[in-house]
């Protein structure tokens, strides 16, 4: 598994071959893996506000004051998941609220 592949470049030399060579990997953009081969794409894209409420909601349901600013915050992530789950990260494992953390 690769993450975040910036450049296809990377990847020469590690690409699987045979039947059983598999490779999962993550880019932002289409330009890191075109030209790589047999491909199967998912593209995922931002969530709705609704999706990035209810991720956020279970993620901090411990302390529901934490949810504080929630929207607002959701609203400044821009609705990327990445984003919405480093954020719930940081507010779940400390005492901040989500206008804490914005600011």
């Amino acid at each position: 598994m690769l993450d975040d592949l910036p450049d296809r470049s990377i990847v020469q030399g590690l690409w699987p071959s045979g039947r059983t060579g598999q490779l999962l990997l993550t880019a932002a953009s289409e330009r890191a893996v075109s030209d790589l081969g047999q491909l199967v794409v998912l593209k995922v894209g931002h969530f709705s506000r609704r999706e990035a409420m209810s991720y956020l909601v279970a993620r901090l349901s411990a302390d529901p004051d934490q949810r504080r600013g929630a929207m607002d915050l959701i609203e400044d992530l821009g609705g990327e998941p990445l984003a919405v789950t480093l954020a719930t990260a940081a507010i779940g494992t400390s005492r901040m609220t989500c206008e804490d953390y914005r600011e």
